[in-house]
């Protein structure tokens, strides 16, 4: 509907919200999932930033824990 799933904001009245799409399982680690609807909601740019698999972040803590540990933490 257009809406980012986290906060709820939309465009509308003068107001643009530009979405993102936020993989839940995370892009460099699941490519058999990069497609799947199911594993993607909408984010505003804001939200899709602040996640905790945004870019680089992911990486990062993939690096740190490794997959395992990284997959079982709640991390979308």
């Amino acid at each position: 509907n257009w809406t980012c799933q986290e906060c709820g904001n939309k465009s509308g009245n003068g107001y643009t919200v530009y979405l993102n799409a936020h993989h839940i399982e995370p892009f460099f680690l699941y490519e058999e999932l990069r497609f799947l609807v199911s594993n993607g909601i909408t984010l505003c740019e804001k939200c899709h930033i602040e996640t905790d698999t945004f870019g680089i972040k992911a990486l990062l803590k993939f690096n740190l824990c490794g997959k395992e540990s990284f997959t079982n933490a709640n991390y979308n």
